[in-house]
């Protein structure tokens, strides 16, 4: 029995001379990564209004958001990129979510637009900078919630601006009116799900469209409901630019006024942009990559400005500035149009 007792205490010093030469055992545990976040997770359902259906949902909620809150802490100890990110309401969805709930912009083959060419003016007087939200021609940025209905916001922001270039008047116009009422043939926009541009200005000249006030928006889709004696305009026509051409984008928004843009915004970054000059190298230009539609309220030599859809806790207060004339940046010369009102 000693001699066993005297074992175990020999054992027990060679555990304890080895935690004191072993390197690793003077490094701490690391906490549940999740539990470093259990705080700010709370601060954000305050500061968003968040609530969830059951503990497992608010469980998983908390993972995703202590998941992407880490992604910006590296984002931010990087420091190499020209823009920032920070924490939104947008902060508790999967990357995957994000792109199926908010950007649900699917461009038409542009054989199949109704809309005519974009002609340059000869010698037009270009400003090198322009911001028509200074000439009071851009409504505040909205919130299309997690319905993906860009395409009608995008759409309805332009012919505001288009609509008070021409009157005056600036009035909010109704991105429902599009969702619940583009989805029937010719135009089969798909409400909440997806949409184009081109189809969306085709329903507005084929019978006039609403302002938000007389058919306001409810963040899903449902039956049209269209009031035809409440008719705020209708597009007369509209205008489809060169794919690719940003020096006639320039034009376009200097002369004519607030252009439509098709942009890809998958990326992390985008989902949780902050401010600065927008450069995302996983961006793509071609037409396939497009998933969501902006308004480009104007540029500097450096960038685009956009009017987004996301909310005004997105970004700056709701817009963005988009790397200009650097390889197209994530398309936002790719696909572009205006309404003529």
């Amino acid at each position: 029995m000693k001699l066993f007792s005297f074992a175990c205490l020999l054992m027990t010093l060679g555990m304890c001379e080895l935690q004191r030469t072993d390197p690793l055992s003077k490094i701490p545990k690391l906490l549940n990564p999740i539990s470093l976040f259990t705080q700010q997770f709370g601060e954000f359902k305050s500061n968003f209004n968040k609530g969830y259906g059951s503990p497992e949902e608010e469980r998983k909620r908390l993972e995703i958001f202590s998941n992407n809150h880490q992604k910006l802490l590296d984002f931010e100890k990087a420091g190499s990129a020209p823009f920032t990110m920070k924490i939104n309401h947008l902060a508790d969805l999967l990357l995957e979510e994000f792109n199926r709930y908010l950007n649900g912009f699917r461009p038409i083959d542009r054989s199949k637009t109704k809309g005519r060419g974009f002609v340059a003016g000869m010698n037009p007087t270009i400003p090198e900078s322009l911001d028509w939200r200074e000439k009071g021609a851009v409504t505040p940025a909205r919130y299309q919630a997690q319905c993906a209905s860009c395409y009608a916001f995008a759409s309805v922001a332009a012919i505001e601006s288009h609509y008070f270039l021409k009157s005056g008047s600036l009035q909010a116009i109704s991105p429902q009116n599009i969702v619940d009422c583009s989805k029937v043939e010719p135009y089969d926009n798909s409400g909440c799900q997806h949409g184009a541009v081109d189809p969306s200005f085709d329903y507005v000249k084929d019978n006039g469209i609403n302002s938000d006030e007389v058919y306001p928006y409810t963040e899903k889709e449902g039956e049209c409901k269209f009031r035809t004696d409440e008719s705020v305009t209708r597009v007369r026509d509209y205008v489809v630019l060169d794919e690719g051409d940003e020096k006639g984008l320039q034009e376009a928004v200097a002369t004519k006024g607030p252009v439509v843009a098709g942009m890809d915004a998958s990326a992390e970054s985008f989902q949780f942009y902050g401010s600065g000059i927008y450069y995302e190298p996983k961006c793509g230009n071609s037409i396939d990559r497009l998933n969501h539609a902006v308004l480009i309220v104007g540029y500097t030599p450096d960038y685009w400005i956009i009017k987004n859809s996301y909310g005004v806790q997105w970004g700056e207060n709701g817009y963005a500035k988009i790397s200009r004339n650097v390889s197209n940046q994530c398309g936002i010369a790719t696909y572009a149009l205006y309404p003529v009102v």
